[in-house]
Formats: C-alpha cells, sequence, structure tokens
C-alpha cells in the first residue's frame, strides 16, 4: 500500500505547524488488518526540517460473500388451478466467493410445488448471481406469500444467508359501467349511446364483448356486437353505438356486457323516449310525467 500526497494538500496553521489534508491511496492486499500512516513534511516547507509521525489504522473488511435473494412470480396474479412461475435471483455482492449455495422455496397449504423445494445453486462468485424457479399451481383463490430462503459458505465454513417475500394475489376481475344517452330524442333522428368500461379489478382483462340489442322502435344503424381487445387496470374505453328510434312511444334497448375468462355478465335494459313536437318538451313549462312526444299532442295539440 503506497499513500501519496500533493504539495497543495499541505496547509500551514498557527504556530508553523502543517495539515495534510488528504491522502490518495490503492490498497492491494485485503488481509491486512493494521497499517502504520506516516506523514512526512517536505523540506522546503518548513526551513529544511522533516517531520514523520506514524498512527495505527484499523482496516475493515466487509464479511463476504453478503447476499441478497429476489423473487418475481409470473404473472404476479393468478387464478386457482393454473400454473405460475416463481423465480428467485440470487445475488453475491460480496468480494469472496460463496460456496454450497442453495435456494429453497417455503411449502404453503393449498399451493402444490413441482419439483425439489430447494435446488442447487454451487458456486456462485463475487460480484454474480444465478437464477432457479419452480412452477407453482394455488388450488383456492386467497393471497398466498411466497417465501425462498438462500444460503452458503465461505472457505471456511462460515455460513451466510438471506430471504425474499413475495405476495401473490388472486386475480380479481373486476368490471364497471355507464351508459350514456340523451334522455328525449326526436323520432327520425340519428342518436348515439355511449357505454364506458372501467377495469376495478387487479388483472389486465382481454375480449370483452359488448353488445346493443334492438328491443323496441329501434334500429342499430353500425356493428351492434363490439369487442375491448384488452383493458388494463384503471383503464376505461368507451363503445359507442349510432341507433335511430323509429317510434313516438317509448323505445327500449338491451346492453350486455360480457367477460368469458372472468364468468362476467351483464345485462341493462334502457328506455328512450321521442318526441314529434317541434319544441322539445324537457323545455315546456307545467308537463308532469311525460312519457312520449303523442301524449303531449293529444293533451295540449300542436303547435
Amino acid at each position: 500500500m503506497n499513500l501519496t500526497s500533493s504539495r497543495d494538500d499541505i496547509k500551514s496553521v498557527n504556530n508553523g505547524e502543517y495539515n495534510i489534508s488528504k491522502f490518495n491511496f490503492t490498497m492491494t492486499n485485503n488481509t491486512v488488518n493494521n497499517f502504520s500512516l506516516i506523514s512526512t513534511l517536505p523540506n522546503d516547507l518548513d526551513q529544511g526540517i522533516k517531520y514523520t509521525r506514524s498512527n495505527n489504522i484499523k482496516l475493515i473488511v466487509p464479511s463476504s460473500p453478503i447476499f441478497s435473494v429476489d423473487v418475481v412470480i409470473l404473472p404476479p396474479t393468478f387464478t386457482a388451478g393454473q400454473n405460475n412461475t416463481v423465480i428467485a435471483n440470487v445475488f453475491n455482492y460480496g468480494n469472496e466467493t460463496a460456496y454450497n449455495t442453495t435456494a429453497t422455496i417455503t411449502e404453503l397449504i393449498g399451493l402444490t410445488i413441482y419439483g425439489n423445494l430447494t435446488q442447487e445453486i454451487g458456486i456462485l462468485l463475487n460480484g454474480s448471481y444465478k437464477s432457479v424457479s419452480w412452477e407453482i399451481n394455488p388450488s383456492t383463490s386467497q393471497d398466498y406469500k411466497i417465501i425462498v430462503n438462500a444460503n452458503s459458505t465461505d472457505l471456511n465454513g462460515t455460513s451466510y444467508n438471506d430471504s425474499d417475500t413475495e405476495t401473490m394475489s388472486s386475480q380479481q376481475s373486476s368490471l364497471s359501467y355507464n351508459i350514456d344517452y340523451n334522455d328525449y330524442v326526436h323520432i327520425n333522428e340519428n342518436d348515439t349511446i355511449n357505454v364506458t368500461i372501467t377495469n376495478e379489478g387487479n388483472t389486465q382483462l382481454s375480449n370483452i364483448e359488448v353488445s346493443i340489442v334492438p328491443v323496441i322502435n329501434m334500429s342499430i344503424l353500425n356493428q351492434e356486437n363490439q369487442t375491448i381487445d384488452n383493458l388494463a387496470i384503471n383503464e376505461s374505453k368507451i363503445v359507442v353505438f349510432d341507433v335511430e328510434y323509429l317510434s313516438v312511444f317509448t323505445n327500449q334497448f338491451k346492453i350486455e356486457i360480457l367477460h368469458n375468462d372472468s364468468s362476467y355478465y351483464q345485462e341493462i335494459l334502457n328506455d328512450i323516449e321521442t318526441w314529434i313536437d317541434i319544441t322539445n318538451p324537457n323545455k315546456v313549462e307545467n308537463i308532469e310525467n311525460y312519457m312520449a312526444g303523442i301524449e303531449y299532442v293529444l293533451i295540449n295539440g300542436m303547435k
């Protein structure tokens, strides 16, 4: 080990004393526990007087190997009866090689683990990592705490270990919807019905079918059956139906929402009233319980 200091690092203080503010050094032997630091003041800074002082400094070498385990579950959510994969990345951040390294997954009630619970990693060089994996199959819809422990020894037989825990949650498919349309529409005029679908669950959904069924006095001008290909967590998408109302009496339609993978199905029946007068009945005073434009005509006459 060599220590050197530049002239700029040597500063004068009171009564002719000097401070050496820093040393640049490289340690080439990591087995040293103690060494002496000798500070020599150059002759030209103190009238040719050379000053030397010895110091004992304890050198602390970090424990080795230093272990870290990182557990990844793919996919992070599950459906009961379907396989998932648990991956354990075992790191050696220390300055020596780890030997006899193993990784062990903990058994849980209701969780089938295929293969050996303990997997051999063997030698793990410092600054490197290795990955092991297990196929698992949860039988019930509950949260599982997946625990993986890693162990190793150094050349002296000293043991080192670390563990990591990840929670695997069952897939919760939850959809909400909102149907938006005009309450009163003029007969024989086109209108739109907007159906907003929101994913409120904890997993991405795909192939959500949204359909409109004309029940009474309606025709659909675009595609009656539409599919949302993908819907991320907390994402909303709008399905638009172009429609025409054919009667002055109540027009009726049904919205059907289907997601086969989660057995989700909703059927919503809606009524829309039309009007035939020049003035929208919504804006006419003293009209109560207005059900159809023709009622307004019969009671009040044409204007």
